[in-house]
């Protein structure tokens, strides 16, 4: 490109003298301008009787009613219903956390049998008696809503399975609710 540029062009231009005038430009000096204050609000041009006299609105709780409870979050709710009294001395909490902590394996059982039958659900209660040492002395079936003999059967021996821990209680008697829902 140097070498093909054509300079002769630019010799014989006429440069031009003494043309015209230039602008003096004037500054303003910002920070003489940032010391100005707005100059205010004018309280007189307000109006004074919009609202309340400098009260506070006291505090209010919405309340609502929720949803029923869809499918889904029936599925993996579960029960301890009591009999009239649960008789032994191990604590309810403790019987509750046990059972959740093996629902997985329970439900495990139920998603299984849902391939082969998409319609199985309902619910199904059982006696449970549970020993000092934390093994299930029994596992008698109360009732059942879901029509499939061979999945209580599973699900039954699945449940005598749970080990509720060594405590120094009396042999525990109660009934326990477990909701199967497809999702």
């Amino acid at each position: 490109m140097r070498d093909t540029a054509n300079l002769a062009n630019l010799a014989n231009t006429q440069q031009t003298q003494g043309g015209g005038q230039t602008d003096t430009s004037q500054r303003k000096i910002l920070g003489r301008e940032t010391n100005k204050t707005s100059g205010g609000i004018k309280l007189g041009s307000l109006s004074s009787d919009v609202g309340a006299a400098g009260e506070l609105e006291e505090r209010r709780n919405t309340e609502f009613v929720g949803a029923e409870i869809g499918k889904a979050s029936l599925a993996t709710q579960q029960r301890l219903e009591e009999t009239q009294d649960v008789i032994g001395s191990r604590d309810l909490d403790s019987i509750r956390q046990i059972l959740d902590a093996n629902k997985g394996a329970v439900y495990s059982l139920y998603r299984r049998a849902l391939r082969q039958d998409p319609s199985i659900e309902g619910k199904l209660t059982v006696r449970l008696t549970i020993q000092p040492d934390g093994s299930l002395l029994s596992v008698r079936l109360v009732n059942s809503e879901l029509g499939a003999p061979e999945l209580v059967e599973k699900l039954i021996s699945r449940i005598r399975l749970i080990n509720f821990g060594t405590q120094n209680v009396t042999a525990t008697e109660l009934e326990y609710a477990f909701n199967f829902l497809p999702f």
